[in-house]
Formats: C-alpha cells, sequence, structure tokens
C-alpha cells in the first residue's frame, strides 16, 4: 500500500511590513482544551487565512480514569487536581491571547457518576462552557483531524485509542459512514489485566480474548479493497516513535507507517523489562509505560480482527479535529452534552 504523506498545515506565513504599513491586527485564536482519561491537554491554534498553526501547548497527565472510586465517582483529590490544571491551561491561553476557548472531555467524565457536576462547577468557576462529548462525537472529531492530516485518503477506517476508550471510525469518500466506541482504552486495560510487572503470559492472553469478544460483538464490517487505516492517539503515536527511533534507516514518510508486525515485535520487547525500565525507552513519553502495552495490545488485536496489515499514523486527532470544525463551521457537531 501506497503511504499518503501528510499535509503539514501548521504553516508559518511571514507578512511583510514598511514604515507606511500598519501592522495588522493579529489573526484569532483558537484554544481547545482535551480533558482525557489519561492526560489533559490545551492546544492554542492561530487562524491564518483559513490554514491552522499551532502556537503552544501544554499537558499534564492527569490519568483522571483511576480516580474513579468504586462507588464510581471521581475523588475529590481528582477535582482538585482538575482545577489546579484547567486554571493553568487558561493562564497559558491568557498569554497567548486565545479567546476563543473549548474544552472537551472524554470517557472518564462520561463515566463517572459525578462528572457532570465537576465539570459544572468548574465551568462556573472558570466562566468556560465544558463540554462532555459521547463516543459518537469523539470518534467523529478524530475522524475530522486524520482526515485533514492525509486529503488524498478517501475510504477506510480511523482507529483512536485513548486512556479510557477506543474509537472505530469508518468513511467512505471522506464521509462518516458508521461509528463505534468501545471501553478498551490503554490506560483502562492496562489496569484491567495487565496488573502484573512485567505482565504475564496469561494476562496478555487474557487482553486479546477480551478485546476479540468485544469487537466480535460489534459486528464492525470487515475492510475492503482500498481501505487505509489511519492511527490516532497519544499511545498509537508513541508506539510509531519507538518503532522508528528502532529503525533509524526508515526513511520519511514511511515513518508514519505502522506495521501489524512491527507492533508484535515492541510489545514483545516491552514485555521483557518493568514499568520503570520502560519509562526508559526511547520515543515513549515516559509518563504513558503504565499503559502502553494496553494500547498496543488494543491496537494490534484490532488490526488483527480487522485484516490490516498496517495502518498509517495520523499528527492530528480529536483536538485538531476541533479546531477544523471551528473553523470550517462544521454541522458536524451533534452528540454533545453542553454544561454550562
Amino acid at each position: 500500500m501506497q503511504i499518503p504523506c501528510p499535509v503539514w498545515f501548521f504553516a508559518h506565513r511571514q507578512t511583510e511590513l514598511t514604515m507606511d504599513t500598519p501592522s495588522p491586527s493579529p489573526p484569532p485564536r483558537i484554544a481547545v482544551i482535551d480533558l482525557g482519561s489519561n492526560t489533559a491537554r490545551c492546544v492554542i491554534f492561530e487562524n491564518l487565512n483559513g490554514e491552522l498553526r499551532e502556537i503552544a501547548s501544554d499537558r499534564e497527565a492527569l490519568k483522571i480514569l483511576r480516580s474513579i472510586t468504586p462507588g464510581g465517582a471521581l475523588s475529590q483529590g481528582a477535582s482538585r487536581r482538575l482545577g489546579t490544571t484547567l486554571a493553568r491551561f487558561l493562564r497559558t491561553c491568557q498569554k497567548h491571547n486565545a479567546t476563543d476557548i473549548h474544552v472537551i472531555a472524554t470517557a472518564a467524565y462520561r463515566q463517572a457518576s459525578n462528572g457532570p457536576d465537576v465539570l459544572a462547577r468548574l465551568s462556573r468557576r472558570t466562566g468556560i462552557p465544558i463540554s462532555i462529548v459521547d463516543g459518537t462525537r469523539e470518534g467523529t472529531l478524530s475522524l475530522l483531524g486524520a482526515l485533514r492530516a492525509f486529503p488524498t485518503v478517501s475510504k477506510g477506517y480511523v482507529i483512536d485509542i485513548g486512556g479510557g476508550s477506543m474509537e472505530i471510525v469508518q468513511f467512505r469518500n471522506r464521509i462518516r459512514t458508521a461509528s463505534w466506541c468501545f471501553p478498551l482504552g490503554a490506560l483502562r486495560t492496562a489496569d484491567a489485566f495487565l496488573t502484573s510487572d512485567p505482565p504475564t503470559d496469561e494476562e496478555r492472553t487474557a487482553l486479546r480474548e477480551h478485546v476479540r469478544s468485544t469487537l466480535s460483538a460489534a459486528a464492525i464490517p470487515a475492510l475492503e479493497k482500498d481501505d487505509v487505516v489511519i492511527g490516532v492517539g497519544g499511545s498509537i503515536r508513541n508506539l510509531a516513535r519507538i518503532n522508528a527511533r528502532h529503525h533509524s534507516s526508515i526513511p520519511e514518510p514511511s515513518r508514519s507507517s505502522l506495521r501489524r508486525k512491527d507492533i508484535r515485535t515492541l510489545i514483545e520487547a516491552m514485555t521483557l523489562v518493568s514499568e520503570d525500565q520502560r519509562a526508559s525507552i526511547r520515543g515513549l513519553s515516559p509518563d504513558r509505560a503504565d499503559s502502553i502495552l494496553g494500547g498496543a495490545t488494543v491496537l494490534r488485536t484490532t488490526m488483527k480482527f480487522l485484516k490490516a496489515k498496517q495502518l498509517i499514523v495520523s499528527p492530528y486527532g480529536l483536538r485538531e479535529g476541533m479546531a477544523t470544525e471551528i473553523l470550517d463551521a462544521s454541522p458536524l457537531s451533534k452528540g454533545t452534552d453542553g454544561i454550562g
């Protein structure tokens, strides 16, 4: 399969000024804050005549999914950490003059019984609306980001593995035709199944069987000829970086591809070492050392289920999709619970 090259649309543009030319007003800036189950992120984009340029970002590995109590509610400590992180993100927005701020929350907040109440309090305190997005909308935003990165891809699937959930989106003629959301996020599956350090063969087998049975119940159509599978999310990007670092001879743009057999090799290597040792693997963000094996196992099992031998890794995902939707005023905005 020929690997499409991503479009690096975050292009810099220079403006020539003369003594007689007044300084132009700064381009509008959009901030997208993504409160994920594993990591919270803030990305600020500049709108340059229809093109987006990332100008600043911040992140915090809150691992909020682990802060859901046995009773199903977010703990008070998690609420405080979330409030502190959101306040920091808003200071970043102020520093970079981003006034159009959009905050979305995903799987862990959908799951927590008090998730809407916690976010409503934060919304009142900050004056910023916060939306909990459902799985369909989360997948749609990831699709928008992925398709912006690969403008020549017309049909296939997007696989988005987050901390708490995995979304699979089927698209034809660059339009979403079906989507599925599963509780198969990297952090969720690692915590539920891979409890030994390093994980045992029995734990890994149990996780693979769980993924297969979950996907089988959803009756996802098999890949068609010329379908392209696009991978989205931090776990997949980290796997691609690890693979590229260990295969330095791979030329661009092939580094944006990830073969199923490569994922198997990475899994086998990472299960030979402890979590602390995984944290030092080249290409892996240290705060993903506890969840990367869950994400990798879910991804490889899903690809095998779909009979996909490889995928292309998108540099863009949910946040870029949200920014694209804002920029394009796309009608694909259903499936959101507004919290004001």
